[in-house]
């Protein structure tokens, strides 16, 4: 539950702030230095999350929760921990949730198959997801397609994970972003497919420079988008897409 999974981070953020002397195991000293890694890398991406906002950074109304939520889900799944992508995600859940529901939400939705795969580096599976969405590329924007692995020699990966691993939430305008999401809930992994390859139709005009000119568009340090369209207009796009399969 979030209420022990916070409790946990809790104390063993106390437990690293305190520096004890005590004589601890290797494996302990290793599961400590991955629980300080992870809570700087936290820290740090906590600061360049929505920071249109102003509601996340240090200061920020929402600080101390997006922490606590990020620090109780590297808890509970501590096999996993810290994700880059994370922090977007959690704090889109935190605009529309309490911390708990955020907790909850932030665990099914990463449970789902295509965002396990990722988050996990399971290649077997996230490599079928990624052949399906090439294909739908090849056949929908043939044109891009050949731009994009032929003349720069992309993966799929270089430009699909940075924006599907945080659910679209780190490049969409928020609304645009929490209504994908919960269409996602209903429809499923298909449809972050789809959804992807009407992102690049509506942004295509835009990645047809070099590696660095998509990487500012689709990578993970990219601007928000703006699609210059309704989210009804998007999500018929969308709806046009079909499963490629």
């Amino acid at each position: 539950s979030f209420r022990l999974a916070s409790m946990r981070a809790k104390e063993a953020r106390a437990a690293l702030e305190g520096d004890s002397d005590d004589i601890v195991t290797t494996s302990e000293v290793t599961v400590r230095e991955r629980l300080r890694s992870a809570l700087l890398v936290i820290a740090g991406e906590v600061e360049v999350t929505l920071p249109e906002l102003k509601m996340f950074q240090k200061g920020g109304v929402l600080h101390e929760d997006l922490c606590t939520l990020l620090e109780a889900y590297v808890q509970y799944r501590s096999d996993l921990g810290y994700v880059p992508g994370m922090s977007h995600l959690a704090a889109l859940m935190l605009l529309n949730m309490t911390p708990p529901e955020a907790f909850i939400a932030l665990a099914n939705l990463l449970n789902r198959t295509l965002p396990l795969a990722l988050y996990t580096n399971d290649e077997a599976v996230a490599s079928k997801y990624r052949a399906v969405l090439e294909k739908m590329l090849l056949e929908r924007l043939p044109q891009l397609h050949f731009h994009l692995h032929k003349k720069l020699g992309l993966v799929v990966a270089d430009y699909f994970d940075p924006v599907v691993m945080p659910l679209f939430s780190a490049h969409l305008p928020i609304d645009s972003a929490s209504r994908l999401v919960d269409i996602y809930c209903f429809e499923g992994d298909g449809f972050l497919l789809r959804s992807f390859i009407a992102c690049l139709a509506a942004l295509e005009d835009r990645l047809y420079g070099d590696r660095n000119e998509v990487a500012n568009v689709l990578g993970w340090q990219a601007a928000q988008w703006n699609l210059r369209k309704t989210d009804n207009q998007f999500l018929s796009i969308i709806r046009g897409v079909g499963t490629g399969s």
